[in-house]
């Protein structure tokens, strides 16, 4: 995670004694620090890129609803060949807006950087795409960008070195656990409504397409307590009286209601296929 400040300046820890004067040491800094500190939190997941974990990386694109996907390609690999064209795709079919980053632009020769920059425009400008790629070069573009690229179908490519840090100034329940001394604790996203501390909840369906009455102990956010929540963030909840085995991925986290949702195991659906 990265947290800013009320200033906007970011939230870094404090830089320790090192024995090498060139060389930079920070102390640690843990989640709950930073999200004390902070005014805003930007959370950044790294999934990987080869097809062996393309279910890993789909589930990190589907669970944790992203603002944007950030597609990592080298300078000197031709473009975005491969599962690199897999993962755009995926992105597009999921209405997740793209962010594209050419790295390794330290050791890549000046014409291969120009045809890779060639390919990727091309893609992206291709029918299947239809994106209009933006090169950032300053902060001021990138400040203007982020207010407008999601609605004009933008794509802001960054060219940026890690070696010589060129490019660098712009910077339902998921998962089920069993804490000790807590209980049930998922992890989810927020998709509308608000939820606080201490509601009464109904979590399912089950098995036999029932609902469980259970009540909301605490929320986290980003490791660090928070009274409520509301839709779009990602959070913990405690819950009372649970079991874990009786709840699973794919369950739903909705408000106590006399009537409760009707559960059904047929529907129509268009499925679009990768």
């Amino acid at each position: 995670i990265l947290g800013f400040g009320p200033s906007g300046n970011p939230i870094l820890p404090a830089v320790a004694a090192a024995p090498d004067s060139e060389v930079v040491k920070r102390e640690r800094l843990g989640w709950e620090d930073i999200a004390a500190r902070s005014s805003k939190i930007i959370s950044f997941i790294d999934l990987a890129g080869h097809e062996r974990y393309l279910k890993t990386t789909l589930y990190g694109l589907t669970s944790g609803a992203p603002s944007c996907v950030f597609l990592m390609a080298g300078a000197n690999a031709a473009g975005l060949i491969g599962m690199s064209k897999e993962h755009l795709a995926i992105s597009l079919a999921l209405s997740v807006p793209v962010v594209v980053c050419i790295t390794k632009i330290d050791m890549t020769p000046a014409n291969v950087l120009n045809e890779t920059i060639k390919h990727i425009v091309k893609v992206l400008k291709s029918p299947g795409c239809r994106k209009t790629p933006v090169f950032v070069n300053s902060v001021e573009c990138a400040a203007e960008l982020s207010q407008v690229f999601i609605g004009k179908r933008l794509c802001p490519i960054f060219q940026i070195s890690n070696v010589t840090g060129q490019g660098l100034d712009h910077y339902s329940v998921t998962e089920v656990w069993s804490v000790p001394y807590t209980g049930v604790v998922v992890n989810g996203i927020i998709n509308s409504g608000t939820i606080t501390a201490g509601d009464n909840v109904l979590i399912g369906p089950d098995s036999v397409g029932g609902w469980i009455n259970t009540a909301v102990k605490s929320i986290h956010r980003k490791r660090a307590p928070v009274p409520s929540a509301e839709a779009g963030q990602a959070v913990s909840f405690a819950l009372k009286k649970m079991k874990k085995g009786v709840v699973r991925k794919g369950m739903v986290v909705i408000a106590k209601t006399e009537t409760p949702p009707k559960v059904t195991r047929k529907f129509e659906a268009q499925v679009l296929i990768l």
